[in-house]
């Protein structure tokens, strides 16, 4: 199987504006069913220079289906949100 890259879906960015509004270029924010570095532990998603890797264990056609997994890339966004203000993360 392919690893997947994608933009945030219609109720993953539903569930990101009701947390960071309008705080996120969210047109910027892409999503990978891949991991990020060799070490990324399973279990993990790492966030570098603004885009989200989960592994594919761990990948979701859509993190907005759930409170626990919308959590999860909430967590995750909130480290986009670091790195769109210049903050290495």
């Amino acid at each position: 199987m392919a690893n997947k890259s994608r933009k945030l879906t219609p109720g993953e960015l539903r569930e990101a504006k009701s947390v960071f509004g309008l705080s996120i270029d969210y047109d910027t924010v892409i999503v990978h069913e891949a991991t990020a570095y060799f070490f990324q532990p399973n279990g993990t998603a790492i966030t570098p220079n603004g885009e989200i890797y989960f592994r594919p264990a761990d990948y979701k056609d859509s993190f907005a289906t759930n409170r626990s997994d919308a959590a999860w890339l909430i967590h995750e966004l909130t480290h986009v949100w670091q790195h769109q203000r210049g903050m290495w993360v």
